[in-house]
């Protein structure tokens, strides 16, 4: 079984920001992540940090956090942003930069996706309403509605 940790040390970009837990998360953004069983961590990245002088001006995504499913290893991408109606087309941005990035340089990680790998944790209050035109959006791009706080 390759783990998480493995899949991230042969992505040369991102192999040093490997971290374990979720230490690689800002503290602010750290507090928006429920982790009820810790022990299902398996590490994080923080991928706007290590791409940011390689990829400079880019839409980059925020986060990468891998977790135990089992007897595998998943990888879910983590994006913290404001969640307005105005902030969908931003996020659809992003999330068009980090599957471009994943057929790419990030291409080991594809193979860890969760099955519902693309999460947007709101920074603040989530001002979409379901049904609108955004919202119908994110459901057909894949990326979760937003949440307050994610749990894993």
């Amino acid at each position: 079984m390759t783990t998480f940790r493995e899949v991230v040390k042969e992505v040369p970009s991102i192999a040093d920001a490997f971290e374990p837990g979720l230490r690689a998360l800002h503290a602010r953004d750290r507090a928006r992540i429920l982790a009820p069983e810790p022990r299902r961590l398996r590490g994080s990245v923080d991928l706007d940090e290590a791409l940011r002088v390689d990829r400079p001006g880019e839409n980059r995504w925020d986060y990468i956090i891998g977790l135990s499913a089992g007897e595998a290893e998943r990888a879910i991408f983590v994006e913290v942003h404001p969640a307005s109606t105005s902030d969908v087309a931003t996020m659809l941005r992003k999330l068009q930069w980090l599957k471009e990035w994943l057929r790419g340089e990030g291409a080991a990680l594809r193979a860890l996706r969760d099955s519902r790998p693309y999460r947007w944790v709101a920074s603040g209050k989530v001002v979409i309403r379901p049904g609108t035109p955004q919202a119908r959006r994110l459901a057909s791009s894949g990326l979760a509605f937003p949440v307050r706080e994610l749990e894993l």
